[in-house]
């Protein structure tokens, strides 16, 4: 997971939106650098169809890089394919997964 963070800022101030407007149950979000192992979001009870969910960066990534690779697995058992974003950019629009 990822985000170079200014000296003295705070972890929570490190967080982004997903949306998940498919039809099944987001069950597991990963992320992972370039190269990277694949590390888990707790996303408690999942993120259901319709719903929007605010997700917080781990302090751990403190140091990593912006751009990290991002997957969402569903109740179906189909996963998405994983692709890259920019962590340290303005993300209050929502990461959307759609059918």
């Amino acid at each position: 997971m990822a985000l170079a963070l200014p000296s003295g800022a705070n972890a929570e101030q490190w967080f982004f939106f997903v949306k998940n407007n498919t039809s099944s149950k987001i069950v597991r979000l990963e992320a992972k650098e370039k190269g990277g192992r694949w590390a888990s979001f707790g996303l408690s009870g999942g993120i259901s169809p319709g719903e929007t969910r605010k997700i917080v960066w781990a302090e751990s990534t403190n140091n990593q890089a912006c751009n990290q690779y991002l997957s969402a697995t569903f109740a179906d058992g189909h996963k998405s394919p994983a692709d890259v974003f920019d962590f340290c950019k303005d993300l209050h629009d929502p990461i959307v997964y759609r059918d």
